[in-house]
């Protein structure tokens, strides 16, 4: 590719393993991932600045600022552009919408190679399938690559590492 920014979107429905994907990715081969901001209450079992930076509205930059923004469930999700270091390569989870709004406005500035994670049979609680209610579902021949979570940490943790290598000597 070329000398900008990677970003490597991670798309999948809610408790499919896209925020264990960016966990493997950073741990095992050390690509950092992108904490997003959002306004809305952080969870108990989050920590800010880890999952997310929990942030008023008041807080929330110019849009023109952002690199990703979306409306999810009421409350505001966005990165900024000057989190990211040029050159650098990122994980990032992103819903669909988001993902190809930011695709349409900043391929000139940014290469965006995206992953679906797809865990069949998927038992989440129903907090997590009442997330997804709202999601835009794009074909998985959209995405660049397709992990499959089979429930097993050690094979979707292999399977992340064999495809994060895979994605780097693309680029």
């Amino acid at each position: 590719m070329d000398n900008k920014t990677t970003i490597i979107a991670v798309v999948g429905k809610s408790g499919s393993g896209k925020t264990t994907l960016t966990k493997i990715a950073k741990e095992n081969i050390g690509v950092k991932y992108v904490v997003s901001y959002t306004t809305r209450p952080k969870r108990t079992e989050e920590v800010d600045g880890v999952d997310h930076w929990f942030v008023n509205e008041i807080d929330m930059p110019d849009k023109e600022c952002m690199l990703a923004y979306t409306l999810y469930g009421g409350y505001h999700y966005w990165v900024a552009h000057d989190q990211l270091i040029p050159g650098g390569i990122y994980t990032y989870v992103i819903n669909e919408e988001a993902l190809i709004e930011m695709m349409n406005k900043f391929s000139y500035r940014y290469n965006f190679i995206t992953v679906y994670v797809d865990r069949p049979n998927i038992d989440v609680s129903k907090e997590r399938t009442n997330r997804d209610k709202d999601r835009m579902e794009l074909n998985e021949s959209f995405y660049d690559y397709v992990i499959i979570n089979d429930g097993s940490f050690e094979t979707f943790t292999n399977n992340t590492i064999d495809c994060i290598h895979k994605i780097l000597d693309r680029i």
